[in-house]
């Protein structure tokens, strides 16, 4: 990843986009400290505006130059979008937005945080699996050899797109899923994701089907982009805790009864407080990020419609794949 750079002709309002060379051509002998746009009026300092580098913020991975730099700045990133209003502060409408570096962030985060968690969800459904089927790791070895002691790796990072199973009758590793058992299997991690998305998406189009509070705003389709795109943090955990607790739920089998204590953790805990903070998320970046006036509106609509589209997209889904 390489910084993008301006050329000494190029200054623009880091808000609306607004060139200032118009204002540039009016200065005499001295160049001003600070500086207003014209065109949103945003206060800002000359020095951000011709080198965006001193507009950036050192803990952000969408500010980040490297693969090294992006991951450095993870822990600080998440930390701060633990408490949404922490990042909008932070972040505003002046931060320089790279959509490109959030995208990267966004599949190396999720790629990193599915490793980590196929470590405890693989030892969960292994455990379930040998339990009813094939017995002990040595068990496995001595009637597949090193083959088999592949599935349950293979299932810890594939499942339930795919699966690994062995035929103790041919002492053979099979692979595969077919789609009909895979739409099924998938409801219960996909599921938690379409109210999360639908409730994101209605955000969007709520933001894009006021244009005059946009432009009033002078908020570019860029900054909606960037906050659609963080959206995606909880719908990722969503998918990941999922496949966790049914780990722990085949861990803690008794028998051939899976106890869902774990599950309904999910559901009553973990699901509401995601479903919470993608609705602060959006409010907060109304509100404290982007400073649209008057906000009532826009909030009320927004929250409203994003719930309704939320329960909404998870029946229609739901209904489309027969998960009822």
């Amino acid at each position: 990843m390489r910084r993008s750079t301006l050329k000494k002709d190029m200054s623009f309002c880091p808000k609306c986009g607004y060139d200032q060379s118009g204002e540039i051509a009016t200065w005499g002998s001295v160049c001003p400290v600070e500086g207003r746009c014209p065109e949103c009026g945003l206060a800002f300092l000359w020095r951000d505006v011709f080198d965006p580098a001193h507009n950036e913020l050192g803990w952000y991975v969408e500010h980040a130059v490297s693969m090294l730099g992006l991951m450095g700045r993870t822990p600080g990133t998440l930390a701060r979008l633990v408490i949404p209003l922490f990042y909008w502060r932070a972040v505003g409408v002046e931060k320089r937005i790279g959509l490109r570096t959030l995208v990267l962030w966004l599949i190396v985060f999720w790629i990193v945080l599915h490793l980590l968690l196929s470590i405890p969800y693989g030892i969960g459904i292994w455990s379930g699996m040998s339990s009813q089927m094939y017995g002990s790791i040595g068990e496995l070895h001595d009637r597949t050899g090193l083959k088999g002691l592949g599935v349950p790796f293979f299932n810890a990072l594939a499942w339930p797109w795919s699966g690994a199973w062995v035929d103790y009758q041919t002492n053979r590793v099979h692979y595969g899923m077919s789609w009909t058992t895979t739409g099924m299997v998938l409801k219960n991690y996909i599921s938690p994701m379409v109210p999360l998305f639908g409730m994101s998406m209605l955000w969007v189009v709520i933001l894009l089907a006021t244009p005059t509070t946009r432009r009033r705003a002078k908020i570019r389709w860029a900054h909606v982009a960037r906050a659609a795109l963080v959206s995606v943090v909880p719908m990722i955990l969503a998918y990941e805790f999922a496949r966790l607790v049914e780990g722990l739920d085949d861990w803690s089998m008794v028998g051939f009864t899976v106890s869902n204590d774990w599950g309904r953790s999910f559901g009553a805990v973990i699901m509401p407080a995601l479903v919470l903070w993608m609705l602060v998320f959006w409010i907060l970046a109304v509100v404290v990020g982007w400073k649209i006036r008057p906000f009532g509106m826009v909030v009320f609509l927004g929250s409203i419609t994003s719930v309704l589209g939320g329960v909404v997209m998870l029946y229609v889904v739901s209904n489309l794949f027969g998960w009822y």
